[in-house]
């Protein structure tokens, strides 16, 4: 019904797509630095739900490489 809608069980082949700009993180907790770091890095816009890391040191780093890539965050 929707061919132009592409699916993947990779994060990677996710970050890789030139056609996603932005990313969406509602997943354990435990994964939200390393996958939000990886989006950034990549140039994505990033949005997770709380908490945004496990310590405060993860999180100020995820707002520094943000800003450093003047990603949406």
């Amino acid at each position: 019904q929707y061919p132009e809608i592409m699916g993947t069980l990779s994060y990677g082949d996710i970050l890789r797509c030139s056609q996603v700009d932005a990313i969406v993180l509602a997943t354990p907790a435990i994964e939200h630095f390393s996958m939000a770091l990886r989006a950034l890095q990549m140039g994505k816009d990033v949005f997770v739900e709380k908490p945004l890391a496990l310590s405060v040191s993860d999180a100020e780093m995820l707002v520094k490489i943000a800003k450093n890539h003047k990603s949406a965050f």
